[in-house]
Parts: structure tokens; sequence; C-alpha cells
């Protein structure tokens, strides 16, 4: 004889307090089909090569292989 056993729970709306939030200008800024991105703000200093900041920009990754796949068409 198999048992089944039903939960039944209900969510109630409940009101939270989120932690502050800080908005710091200046990271990356966009015109038109360019992107351009300040180094400087996402160095650490555990950074020791540029690759290392590199890895932390948003789209390199994508915009690396796009380049990889467009220079093996041309060669």
């Amino acid at each position: 004889m198999n048992k089944v056993l039903h939960i039944i729970s209900c969510l109630q709306p409940q009101a939270i307090d989120l932690k502050e939030v800080q908005i710091r200008p200046g990271r990356i800024h966009t015109r038109k089909d360019t992107v351009k991105y300040d180094l400087a703000k996402f160095a650490t200093s555990k950074d020791i090569h540029i690759k290392d900041v590199l890895k932390r920009l948003l789209g390199i990754d994508r915009y690396k292989r796009y380049w990889q796949a467009i220079s093996s068409k041309h060669s």
C-alpha cells in the first residue's frame, strides 16, 4: 500500500528591509555600438597582469571568440 503525503504551503506577502545599495558610476560607458571600460575601476591589488583584469570585464570572452572566428575565416 503506497501512502502519499501532501504538503500544502501558503505564501503570505511580507515586507522586508533591504541593505543599502551603492551605485558606482563610471565603470562602463556605451555610445552607439562602442563599449568603453574604465580598467582602473575593475583592477584590484591582486591583479598582476592585465589579463587578470580583462577576465572580469563583461562581454570580453564573447568579443574574443568573435574575433578569433573572424580571423580564422580570413586566414
